[in-house]
Parts: C-alpha cells; sequence; structure tokens
C-alpha cells in the first residue's frame, strides 16, 4: 500500500508541478498581454492626440477657406463697381465725344461763315472804293 500512496503522491506532485508551470506560463502570458495593451494604449493616446491636431488643423483649413470665399466675394463685388464705374466713364466719355464733333462742326460751319463774311466785307470795301473813287473822295 506504501507502493500505491507513493506512486499515489508522485502522480499528485507531477500533476501540481505541471499546474504550477502552467500558471507560471499563463502568468508569462499575462504580462506579455499587459505589456503589448500598454503599448497599445501609448499608441492609441497618440493616435488620439494626433487626431485632435488633425481635427484643429482641419479647422483652420476650413477657417481659411472661408475667409478666402469671403476676400473672392469682396473681389467680385469691387470688380462689379470697377465695371460698372468704368461703363460709367465710357458713357460720359462717349457723350463728350459726340460733344465733341457737334462743336467741331459749328467750328467748321462758323469758319465757312466767316470766310464768306470775310468775302462779303472785301467786295463791300471794294465798292466803297469804288463808290468813294467815283464821288471823289
Amino acid at each position: 500500500m506504501a507502493e500505491g500512496t507513493r506512486e499515489s503522491l508522485d502522480q499528485a506532485s507531477s500533476i501540481v508541478n505541471e499546474f504550477k508551470n502552467k500558471i507560471v506560463e499563463v502568468q508569462e502570458h499575462m504580462k506579455y498581454n499587459n505589456e503589448k495593451s500598454q503599448e497599445g494604449n501609448i499608441y492609441l493616446n497618440e493616435t488620439v492626440k494626433d487626431l485632435n491636431i488633425m481635427t484643429s488643423n482641419i479647422k483652420l483649413f476650413s477657417d481659411n477657406i472661408m475667409d478666402i470665399r469671403e476676400a473672392s466675394d469682396t473681389l467680385l463685388t469691387e470688380t462689379k463697381n470697377v465695371v460698372t464705374f468704368n461703363e460709367e466713364v465710357s458713357d460720359i466719355t462717349q457723350n463728350m465725344i459726340s460733344k465733341y464733333k457737334l462743336v467741331t462742326e459749328e467750328i467748321v460751319n462758323s469758319a465757312s461763315v466767316n470766310e464768306e463774311i470775310e468775302a462779303s466785307i472785301v467786295e463791300l470795301r471794294n465798292v466803297a472804293i469804288d463808290m468813294n473813287s467815283l464821288i471823289g473822295f
């Protein structure tokens, strides 16, 4: 019986040792998994931090786009104002040109009339000279 008890104790000891080895192995796996989990947390924290930075940059980019849109709207409005002003200047210039054409035509007509009046004056002077010589002046 002592022999049977000894074998039973050896078997129990073997099972306990195997169980201890499995516990040690599980502890090592848990330690490894814990280290990897901590590394994962570090990566996750860095990823969240980078995502926050990216979100801030995207908001800044969006704000810049809105500023560009506002500047474009202002530029468009100012360009329309310049075009309207240029059209008004063009209309005024065309009006002045047509008035200058009328004035030029009147000057040409006046010059013609002045030439006719001068010719008439010369002719009247000649008539007066002729009349004076006839009367004896």
